[in-house]
């Protein structure tokens, strides 16, 4: 396996440089949809879970409840996690007749997932609604959710999620289905890679693997004959070192 030779202090500035200039090519680039997106994924599957009213008294005199949702989550391929939901609503005009739902306030409203490495997407709610039942036993709810950060895997990340549940009044009990379309970004694209700045050399992940923690400087690297050394042993990441030839 080919070794990372460490740069002297000359070639490293020669590296950031380059680097410097690779950062303004893709700035200018930055503006083309089509060149920054175009991996969409299914994001969908299962979830159940126990949820709580966190202000009891004020959700019985003023019907503003604020809830909390914690769960875990089945995505198939997309992964299996914890998922976390607190949100405002107001109940005080709703009843057990068909058609009287509650509405989302302003108050708490953050919606997260997020696998045992630390993959994760936080979103905001952009429509929801809950609805009792006839007999008042249960509530059925449905939300509308907007990507807005996604970390490790999901880093760069954009989308909805579509979420339908329902909670047993008596327990807390919930469970739940979601579908929706995350788009990612591109890694690869006619001879560019997502890199990073670590020390004094250049890390790009594979595609399956997240981006390296704490990275001084992203960039996207573009060039003929881009040649991957690595793995790196002790994080599995790919290695690509313009000023040593050699490896």
């Amino acid at each position: 396996m080919s070794h990372i030779v460490p740069l002297t202090r000359a070639r490293a500035a020669l590296l950031a440089a380059a680097a410097l200039a690779v950062f303004l090519l893709f700035a200018a680039l930055a503006g083309d949809d089509a060149y920054a997106f175009g991996f969409p994924k299914d994001f969908d599957g299962s979830g159940s879970g126990n949820s709580v009213i966190t202000n009891a008294d004020e959700c019985d005199s003023t019907g503003r409840c604020k809830i909390e949702l914690v769960g875990e989550f089945d995505a198939g391929e997309m992964g299996v996690g914890m998922l976390q939901f607190r949100f405002t609503e107001d109940w005080a005009d709703v009843s057990g007749e068909r058609g009287s739902c509650s509405v989302p306030v302003e108050g708490s409203n953050s919606f997260t997932w997020e696998t045992p490495d630390g993959d994760g997407l936080v979103m905001v709610q952009t429509l929801g609604f809950a609805c009792p039942s006839d007999n008042g036993e249960f509530w059925q709810w449905k939300r509308w959710l907007r990507i807005v950060e996604g970390t490790g895997k999901f880093d760069g990340v954009q989308g909805t999620v579509f979420v339908s549940g329902r909670r047993v009044v008596a327990t807390g009990e919930e469970t739940l289905t979601f579908d929706g379309s995350l788009t990612f970004p591109r890694e690869e694209r006619d001879g560019c890679f997502r890199a990073y700045f670590i020390g004094d050399i250049i890390v790009i992940p594979p595609r399956d693997m997240p981006p390296p923690g704490q990275p001084s400087l992203k960039l996207w690297l573009c060039a003929d004959d881009v040649r991957l050394q690595g793995p790196n042993p002790r994080e599995g990441y790919e290695i690509f070192n313009p000023l040593d030839p050699t490896g």
